[in-house]
Order: structure tokens, then sequence, then C-alpha cells
């Protein structure tokens, strides 16, 4: 009797598993004794692969070319962040120019240095207005930080009934030396 190799359903892979039950199968069909028991796998038992040197010098190739490309990397950091935020810029321009060349048919440079210009401007009123104002409140914080958290621990113990231990009221915990 002749044990006949197995065929597997369409799209489906034998696992090494799968393949040594199906020979175990096939070799008592054929009146041999299955394996039973864990053997020690000789040389012969296991698998070689060659590699030829070509595929040595490719890996090495791709392994040199993949150190150069980060290293051109990160000597254009500078050069790639900067391309990067234009590249932003640019996305956020597009709606406004679009708007004055396609309305009042305006050419695409000048649309973009007037919308740069109007940047420019909303930047320097922000930072005329914002900053001073910003560095009063932080000055105001500052001066009477200490008495608007006595009146809110105030109003919440006469409003909720709970209470607030002042900061100079603290307890030692136990335990600690």
């Amino acid at each position: 009797m002749v044990a006949t190799a197995p065929s597997w359903p369409l799209g489906t892979a034998p696992t090494s598993k799968t393949r040594e039950l199906t020979m175990a199968k096939a070799d008592t069909k054929a009146g041999k004794q299955p394996k039973s028991g864990k053997k020690r796998m000789s040389s012969s038992d296991m698998l070689r692969v060659r590699i030829d040197s070509q595929t040595i010098w490719q890996m090495i190739g791709a392994v040199v070319l993949t150190l150069a490309a980060l290293w051109a990397m990160n000597q254009a950091r500078s050069l790639l962040w900067m391309l990067i935020l234009s590249f932003f810029f640019s996305l956020a321009l597009q709606p406004g120019v679009n708007g004055l060349v396609s309305r009042y048919g305006w050419r695409r440079g000048a649309a973009v240095g007037v919308i740069y210009l109007g940047g420019i401007i909303a930047a320097i009123v922000m930072i005329l207005f914002l900053i001073p104002a910003n560095a009063r409140l932080t000055t105001a914080i500052g001066e009477s930080g200490a008495q608007w958290i006595a009146t809110g621990t105030a109003w919440s113990s006469d409003i909720f009934g709970v209470e607030f231990p002042s900061p100079g009221d603290r307890q030692p915990r136990r335990g600690a030396g």
C-alpha cells in the first residue's frame, strides 16, 4: 500500500504540526507504526537553508542605504521642518488667496502678499494688546490670589457646608517622623 500526500483545501496552508499528523496518519494506513515520544533531532532531520552571495550583498546594500537615508534626514532636519511648516502655511493661505483671485481677479502673487501682510498686522496687534493684558492679569493674581482663595473657601463653606483647612492648619501625617 502506497501512502499519498494529502490534498489541502484552496486558500489554506498546512502547518508543520498538521503535516506531521497527516504523515503519521498516512504511515498508519501504510502499515507503519507511528512514532511516539520525543526524539532528539539529528543533523539529518534539520532543515538547511542556503543563502547565496547575491542575497547577502543585497541585504548589506539595503542596510547601508537605510543608514545613509537616516543620516541624510538627520543632516537636513531643519530644512525638513521648514518644508513641513511652509506646507501647512500654504494650506492655511489657500482659501484666502483663492477668494481674492476668483472674486476680484487679483494675481496670485499679489493675493499672497496681501494675506501675508494681514497676518503680520494681526500678529503685531495681538502682541501689543494681549501681552500687556496677560501681564496685568498675572500681577493681579500674584497680589490678590491668597485673598481670592480665602473668599472662595468662605463662600463654599457657607453655601455647601464644606470646610477646607487653610495651609497653616495642616496636621502631620501619622507615622511621619
